[in-house]
C-alpha cells in the first residue's frame, strides 16, 4: 500500500469499527473515483464523513486509534502478498486477485468474482 493511500484506509476502517461503513462507503467511493475527489489529510477525511452524517469526533477518535493502525498494517501486508497494485481490486479466498485490468473492466469483475466463490463453494461441499 502507498503512503499516499493510508489515510483512506484508516478512514475505510474507522467507518467499519464504528458500524457506519454500509451508509457511507458507496458515497465515500463515488466521490474519490467518480467525482475525483481527493481528501488527503486526517479534518479534510472527517469533514467528508461529517458531511454524510458521521459523528466528526467520534470518527476522529476512531481513526487516531490503535484499533485502526492495526487494521491498517494488516491490510497492508495482505494487499503486498497478494500482489495488488490498486483499486479496484477483489481478493477472493485469499487466493484468487481479481482486478477491473485482469477483468477488461470494471463491471466485469464481479461475475468473475462470482463464478470464483460459486468454484471455492463446490471445491468445499466436494471435500465433505
Amino acid at each position: 500500500m502507498t503512503p499516499g493511500w493510508v489515510p483512506l484506509t484508516k478512514a475505510f476502517y474507522a467507518a467499519k469499527f464504528m458500524g457506519v461503513l454500509p451508509q457511507t462507503h458507496l458515497q465515500v467511493f463515488n466521490d474519490i473515483h467518480v467525482k475525483h475527489i481527493r481528501p488527503v489529510t486526517r479534518d479534510q477525511i472527517a469533514d467528508m464523513y461529517a458531511d454524510l452524517g458521521v459523528d466528526r469526533d467520534k470518527f476522529l477518535q476512531m481513526y487516531d486509534s490503535f484499533g485502526v493502525d492495526n487494521a491498517v498494517r494488516q491490510a497492508g501486508v495482505v494487499a503486498q502478498d497478494a500482489g495488488v497494485t490498486g483499486v479496484p481490486a477483489m481478493l477472493v479466498n485469499g487466493k484468487y486477485l481479481v482486478t477491473g485490468d485482469m477483468a477488461g473492466s470494471n463491471e466485469a469483475m464481479m461475475p468473475i468474482v462470482d463464478a470464483l466463490i460459486a468454484k471455492i463453494e463446490a471445491e468445499k461441499k466436494a471435500k465433505s
